[in-house]
């Protein structure tokens, strides 16, 4: 197996991740409705004053997961995607 170098770049805290995270919080709560409970910054990007990689992550918690379950959504403006819930 071939080794892979690559690069990881951080970047000083950048006070726009909050806003972009509430931007498309907005729209997974309008395309995901009553099935997203909560809708959460985590990750690096959501500490203020750290330095992180420019990439927000966003937690979604849903009532009940069930196995071998797959959703799919159009999340407006954003790429389509399958979400499989479970293994």
């Amino acid at each position: 197996m071939p080794i892979v170098k690559s690069e990881l770049k951080i970047f000083p805290y950048d006070p726009r991740w909050p806003l972009a995270f509430e931007a498309e919080a907005v729209r997974l709560r309008k395309a995901l409705g009553p099935l997203a409970l909560r809708i959460e910054h985590n990750g690096s990007t959501s500490i203020p004053g750290l330095a992180a990689k420019p990439i927000v992550d966003i937690q979604i918690s849903v009532a009940l997961l069930q196995r071998g379950r797959t959703a799919d959504f159009s999340l407006s403006g954003l790429s389509s995607r399958t979400w499989r819930i479970g293994s």
